[in-house]
Order: structure tokens, then sequence, then C-alpha cells
């Protein structure tokens, strides 16, 4: 179940910035902290209800240990047959309809976003060569062909772009002009583009090996049921524990280094943590 969340999270957090990213003017201000939770709440909701008839069937029971030959408490189902019919169920949704999906759905995010950010890269070097040229032929002032350094930002080049209106952005400490957003990239923009590539690719590295195994599952069953075979199924499988866990703590440094709230929300526990280790200690 929280296996389901986790991926039903990250695939929400590959589309948010794939939209933004590819249609700014679109959904610039569609995902807001209000929609983001209601979102969050729906996932946790939805996926625990589909969860809950087969928790339900689960009680403490007795049951007879063979090898010891005594009664011993178990957490076991109440009604078995119909707790294994349950079990298909989400069984299905929770290791092939989700993971081949969410798999999918990032690599659609992936393949947009390059797409988008070529096409931008083509639309900056197009106004480089014009504003190069009106540069060479026109009667500018040094002045003019030379850029303020103060000004200076990722993606913009030519001096042409102070004509147009400007936007303070208030703490940023910067001014931005009023272009297209897929000709400018701030740092900032950057450093979000940059998060988002780093998910969807350590996602995608990531649930590969399980949906080898699955897809391997599918069409040649006995690979994975027979003893001769199983240490390949075991061999694999503990590959993708591993890869797993690496990918959880990648994601995590990913977002330590790319997201400044987070970072700074890690560095106070941190620190708050330490503090009451020392006080412990001194006491």
């Amino acid at each position: 179940m929280w296996y389901v969340i986790s991926v039903l999270l990250t695939v929400f957090a590959a589309v948010q910035k794939c939209s933004c990213i590819a249609l700014p003017l679109m959904f610039g201000h569609f995902f807001t902290s209000r929609r983001t939770s209601v979102v969050i709440i729906t996932i946790f909701t939805v996926t625990i209800a589909y969860h809950l008839p087969s928790l339900s069937l689960y009680r403490w029971n007795e049951y007879l240990d063979h090898r010891r030959n005594r009664t011993r408490l178990g957490y076991g189902w109440v009604n078995r047959p119909l707790g294994l019919k349950l079990n298909i169920i989400t069984d299905w949704i929770n290791f092939i309809t989700v993971p081949f999906t969410s798999e999918g759905v990032i690599i659609v995010c992936v393949i947009i976003m390059t797409v988008k950010l070529r096409q931008a890269a083509t639309t900056r070097l197009a106004m480089t060569a014009g504003s190069s040229t009106t540069h060479k032929g026109g009667k500018k002032s040094a002045h003019s062909v030379i850029p303020d350094p103060k000004n200076q930002r990722v993606g913009t080049v030519s001096s042409e772009n102070e004509n147009y209106p400007q936007q303070n952005l208030g703490s940023q400490g910067t001014d931005k002009a009023i272009v297209n957003p897929n000709d400018i990239l701030n740092p900032r923009e950057l450093r979000v583009i940059r998060s988002a590539y780093l998910i969807c690719v350590i996602f995608i590295v990531g649930t590969l090996p399980y949906l080898v195994i699955t897809a391997c599952n599918l069409v040649y069953r006995p690979m994975f049921s027979d003893y001769g075979e199983s240490t390949f199924y075991y061999t694999v499988k503990g590959i993708q524990d591993i890869i797993y866990v690496s990918s959880t703590a990648a994601n995590i440094l990913v977002y330590y280094k790319f997201n400044t709230k987070y970072r700074k929300a890690v560095n106070t526990m941190f620190s708050c943590l330490c503090s009451k280790f020392h006080q412990d200690e001194d006491s």
C-alpha cells in the first residue's frame, strides 16, 4: 500500500513539473497549494479505501503449530477464500496496473520536457542570431550592444530585451522580462528542470527491474515457479531491492540539493535533534 502511495506521489510530482515546464502560461498558477493538498489527500484516501476490504478480513486467531504441537496466536484471514479473491484484485492494481502505467506516464513526461526544451533552445538561438544581425547593421551605440551584468539572465543574450516591460519579482531581487517563458530560463527554472529530470530518470531506472520481472512472470511463469530456476528470480529481486533503496536515497539527495524549503526543513530538523542530543548528554 505504501509503495503504491509513493509511486502515485512521484507520478503527480512529475506531471506537475512537466506541465509547468511545457505549458507555463496554462499551468503556471494551476497547481496551487490547496489543489496540491487535495490531490495528495485523494491519493491517500483512494489507496487506503481499496485496500480496506482485504485488510478487514485479517483477525487475531488461534492456530495449531504442527512443529511444536501447540496452539499459538497468529494474525490471518477470517475468510481465506474471499481474502484470496480480494488479493487477486489488489495485486493486479498494485503490481501490474500502477507500475506499468506510472512508468509510461513518466516516460511521456520526459519526452515532452525534452521536446519543449529543444524548441526553447531553437527559439533562443534564432533570437540570438537576429539580435546579432541587428547589432551589426544598425546604428546602436556600444552601450546598447553590451548588456548590463546586473540584468544578465540565463537564456537572454540580446540587450534588446531591455526594451520589454519589466516585472518586479519581490524577494528575488531581480527583474524578468515579460516575454515567452520558454525563451527565458532563470537559475530557479533551471533547478526545477534539473530536479524534474533527475526524479523521472531515477524512477524509471528504479522500477525497471520490477517491470522486467513482472513481464517475464506473465509471459513465462515456470521460470519463477520451478525450484531449479527460482535462484534467478531471487537474484533479480535482490538487485531490485538494492535499486529501490538507492533510488530512494538519490531522491532525498535531489530534493535536498534543488529544493530550498526541503533543505531548510531538513537542516532545522537535524539542528533540533543535535541540540536535544547535547542537552540529554549534559543532563
